[in-house]
């Protein structure tokens, strides 16, 4: 397979992906984020030549159930079906945590589909609380990681 390239794209690149993969069936409007526009949100695109082929979001927002002030959130990553077992998740995500460690983050969290617990424990995530379920979306895991700058 031939390199993928990480890029920063618009918000607006990424909303047919978010649809396909993560709300199929769903109206479009299902796919709008809040922080999506905020000044401090960075998109990512996995692109296959020209393809855009997987998608990351990091938001600027804070979950109560951490006490570090400055926290982002993973959201909306995703590949598509075809793409799938060729790393492209593990190469967004390192991009995604490349990011946050610029910025200074203390934390990276995100709700985790259930049945993709196990990718992000590889890379050093971990779980905090019980699954719990996102309405019309499915079972939910919170997981982080903590960045550390000494």
């Amino acid at each position: 397979m031939q390199e993928i390239e990480i890029k920063q794209v618009s918000v607006d690149n990424i909303f047919k992906i978010r649809q396909q993969v993560l709300r199929p069936g769903k109206p479009i409007e299902t796919c709008f984020f809040e922080k999506d526009k905020a000044l401090e949100s960075f998109h990512l695109g996995a692109f296959y030549n020209t393809q855009l082929i997987g998608i990351a979001s990091v938001l600027e927002d804070n979950s109560n159930t951490f006490q570090e002030k400055f926290q982002f959130r993973l959201r909306g990553m995703a590949v598509l079906p075809d793409f799938r077992k060729k790393k492209i998740g593990a190469i967004l995500l390192k991009e995604a945590e490349k990011y946050c460690f610029q910025k200074k983050a203390e934390i990276l969290w995100f709700n985790a589909r259930e049945k993709v617990v196990p990718f992000y424990e590889k890379y050093a995530f971990k779980k905090e609380g019980s699954v719990f379920l996102i309405p019309s979306v499915g079972n939910h895991q919170l997981m982080f990681k903590r960045f550390n700058y000494e």
